[in-house]
């Protein structure tokens, strides 16, 4: 049942985009290809789990390893494609406005841009220190299996209110830029 749900989500999602005319429309289909690569990703690491048994615990650490870079990998192709898809679309809107300059326009996609690379630095950056926190943690003799957990589990709680923040500020910022642009010129 799961599979035929899957199925017709993946259809709508990749079938109809050239029937996509509102940005409501587009939206929700890009909301919908997320929630599709994410189930993805979600069985894909339930199978991976599967096959670790037997293994020794060495053998597990490095192949959870090799899995999570995997999965990366197709996490960074998928937002990728999605940024290079939301800045067609973006442009393709801004064509078809008649009230904004072309400079204005190119200001529109420049910031686009900015917000977005300012995005993945942050993300590339707390990447690195949830690695290193995850590796400490792991490799702490000292803490049972139980506290472990709890540590990593308190450690994301904490993050969360960072990205909270982080997003507020990209979301005012690109307020202000179209404010900005949206005043005329004096």
């Amino acid at each position: 049942m799961k599979k035929i749900a899957l199925a017709l989500i993946v259809l709508t999602v990749f079938a109809v985009p050239a029937l996509c005319e509102t940005t409501k429309e587009f939206k929700q289909q890009q909301k919908a290809k997320t929630q599709v690569f994410k189930s993805e990703q979600k069985t894909q690491k339930a199978e991976s789990k599967g096959s670790l048994k037997g293994l020794t615990p060495e053998q597990r650490k490095e192949a959870m390893a090799k899995q999570r870079e995997k999965m990366k990998q197709e996490r960074t192709e998928f937002k990728k494609k999605r940024f290079e898809e939301n800045k067609a679309y973006l442009e393709k809107k801004l064509s078809e406005n008649k009230k904004l300059t072309s400079e204005q326009k190119a200001e529109l996609v420049k910031a686009y841009e900015e917000n977005h690379n300012e995005k993945m630095i942050f993300r590339a950056g707390q990447e690195k220190e949830n690695a290193d926190y995850v590796n400490k943690i792991s490799n702490d003799e000292s803490m049972t299996q139980d506290q472990k957990k709890a540590a990593i589990k308190a450690y994301f709680q904490a993050q969360q209110e960072e990205n909270k923040k982080f997003r507020e500020e990209r979301m005012n910022k690109a307020k202000g830029t179209k404010e900005g642009i949206k005043k005329p010129a004096q």
